[in-house]
């Protein structure tokens, strides 16, 4: 029998792959976590963080603090826990604070999530740049349910993208 890979989301196990079983036939199975597999894009994604370890404090014009390495290696492993492989990637850039903001351009909109490394706090923004409307809130990054929330929200934003 296949082994079958499947990330479960909102209470439902999504297969990441083709599944060769007749439709409507019952399976048995015991999940087991697997450590997340990391695509070509969550890898472009580690090594833009791997670029930004590099950053020493006084970066921006002898102003901005690098990032912390221990915040960056978090980062990384929650957004390839997290983040859905399906979606968009987001450019990766340092904040003059320590910090990481993340950035999306899908469509109309222009999305950003900036980061703070060591409360795992965010900000998440979103502008519609034709209606000039935007979204603030704050995020709380331990929270999986945030990342749900916002793999949802860059999800509609693509899939309404022109």
């Amino acid at each position: 029998m296949q082994l079958v890979h499947a990330i479960f989301e909102r209470g439902v196990f999504r297969p990441t792959g083709v599944v060769n079983l007749p439709d409507g036939c019952e399976v048995e199975f015991e999940p087991h976590l697997s450590p997340p597999r990391m695509t070509t894009d969550s890898k472009q994604f580690v090594l833009r963080l791997n670029e930004l370890r590099s950053l020493q404090n006084g970066w921006l014009d002898g102003k901005g603090l690098a990032p912390a390495c221990i915040g960056l290696d978090w980062l990384a492993n929650e957004f390839a826990s997290n983040y859905s492989t399906d979606l968009p990637q987001p450019f990766v850039y340092p904040t003059a604070e320590g910090g990481v903001q993340l950035e999306w351009t899908i469509g109309d909109h222009e999305a950003s999530l900036e980061i703070d490394l060591t409360s795992h706090q965010a900000q998440w923004h979103c502008v519609n740049l034709k209606t000039e409307s935007d979204s603030i809130r704050d995020v709380d990054l331990d929270d999986v349910r945030n990342w749900t929330r916002l793999n949802d929200e860059i999800r509609q934003l693509a899939g309404g993208a022109s």
